[in-house]
């Protein structure tokens, strides 16, 4: 989630709070004050503030939006009027506190190359290693507590973006290369919140209201789409079928790299930074897993020269450079949101269904996934532009994955389609009744015929 800028004021009796919201829902506003604790949250923003003094939401608090401003003004009462709050204008340390053993975690990074020794003999030693692990699940505790920071709006400033937020000067304005993915005007000079504030405005003005409604009503292709059954999903439940112990899932030692997989990993380069943003670069391969699944069943796994692009446009990491992400829902509605805007399809069903493949293909662990990423890599090696993404991210990917833990909490999470903001629910109302009128009048005809 993105911090946003704000400031706070005061007179006797009440606090006065302003925040800087663009693109937003005053609907999808959510505002808690109790105490010292104020939190707002309407996506993309979040802020928790522990205030100096304590505060009441009573009839007389207020909120409002003023578009023109792009700020949201909410006034609360003082549990004391008259108590004059310290410090206001110190906005960091308003900023609620994270847990302790957050900061402990992020003094020693998690993951960092000890060994600069780059030999094939060690390389294919981690190949077998990979190979080696039998785990079906493997979980990481994270600390979802994370430090707030108001991002700086210098844009101006050079710009650093993909694995690891490693690289830059690779990607130029639309306008000056031929690169049909990148959806950021000026790549080069933009920061985490003006990527992600763009991508939500060209989401938004994306988003075709007929094209929806028309394969909503006409789905007849789409749905051999939806029933077809994927490579993970005939993977996983073969093998837990033949799974001599199914209730400790513990098969995975028939999955494999092959041959050719094995020859790819030795031409990668070595990871040799540490991974700061631990979190969201995990969060971020179930991006990749599902445009890399909406691909695989639409084309029937049978992949063409238009598949780079499917791809890259329904991953806000390789189209926006987005990697701003703090949770599986944040990323997973993100995903829907340009599978229902970008591609030739745009079905709410088939977008569940590639959800399932992204289950799947995390149940079955870190190797399918480094399958995965090696494919991807693979269809980005073809254009003279869409191999840079092979350096700014799936080189560097598929190196970490091999040493990387996967936590398992997609198949719990559902989504509404009212979290997309696109109202779907009324527009498949409308399709419906859309339906019924044409079917009537060709009922109609076929009389008179």
């Amino acid at each position: 989630m993105i911090t946003p800028s704000f400031s706070l004021n005061q007179d006797e009796n009440y606090l006065y709070i302003e925040i800087h919201a663009v693109f937003i829902r005053t609907q999808n506003i959510e505002i808690y004050v109790e105490g010292n604790d104020f939190i707002f949250s309407a996506m993309p923003y979040y802020l928790r503030l522990y205030l100096p003094g304590k505060v009441v939401e009573d009839k007389f608090s207020e909120m409002s939006y003023d578009i023109s401003a792009e700020k949201v003004k909410i006034k609360v009462s003082k549990e004391t009027p008259g108590t004059i709050f310290n410090d206001l204008d110190l906005m960091s340390t308003l900023l609620a506190k994270p847990k302790a053993s957050y900061s402990k975690k992020e003094s020693a990074p998690l993951i960092e190359v000890l060994d600069e020794k780059n030999t094939q003999d060690n390389i294919q030693q981690n190949i077998q290693n990979t190979n080696s692990n039998h785990h079906i699940v493997e979980d990481i505790s994270f600390d979802w507590q994370l430090p707030q920071e108001i991002c700086q709006e210098n844009l101006h400033l050079q710009s650093s973006y993909g694995f690891n937020a490693q690289y830059s000067n690779y990607i130029k304005s639309p306008a000056h290369m031929e690169n049909d993915i990148n959806e950021i005007d000026n790549p080069e000079y933009s920061n985490a919140t003006s990527r992600t504030e763009e991508r939500i405005l060209k989401e938004n003005l994306k988003f075709d209201e007929e094209h929806y409604i028309a394969d909503y009503i006409e789905d007849s292709e789409i749905q051999k789409c939806i029933n077809w059954e994927s490579e993970e999903y005939i993977t996983f439940h073969s093998l837990e079928k033949n799974a001599s112990s199914p209730e400790k899932n513990n098969f995975l030692e028939t999955i494999t790299l092959t041959k050719e997989e094995q020859i790819e990993i030795l031409k990668l380069p070595r990871l040799k930074d540490i991974v700061y943003d631990l979190k969201s670069t995990y969060l971020c391969i179930l991006s990749f897993l599902f445009s890399y699944s909406y691909d695989a069943r639409t084309t029937q796994n049978e992949p063409t020269s238009e598949s780079p692009w499917t791809i890259g446009k329904l991953s806000p990491v390789l189209s926006c450079l987005d990697m701003s992400f703090s949770t599986v829902k944040q990323i997973v509605i993100t995903c829907t949101r340009r599978a229902l805007a970008y591609p030739l399809y745009r079905h709410w069903k088939l977008i569940q269904k590639c959800w399932e493949d992204v289950y799947y293909s995390l149940r079955l662990g870190k190797r399918w996934i480094l399958k995965k990423f090696l494919k991807i890599r693979k269809l980005f090696e073809q254009g003279d532009t869409y191999y840079l993404y092979n350096k700014l991210f799936l080189d560097d990917y598929s190196v970490w994955i091999q040493t990387a833990s996967l936590a398992q909490e997609l198949h719990h999470l559902e989504i509404k389609k009212d979290e997309i903001n696109w109202e779907l629910e009324k527009l498949e109302t409308i399709a419906n009744k859309l339906y019924l009128e044409e079917s009537k009048t060709n009922i109609t005809l076929y009389k008179k015929d």
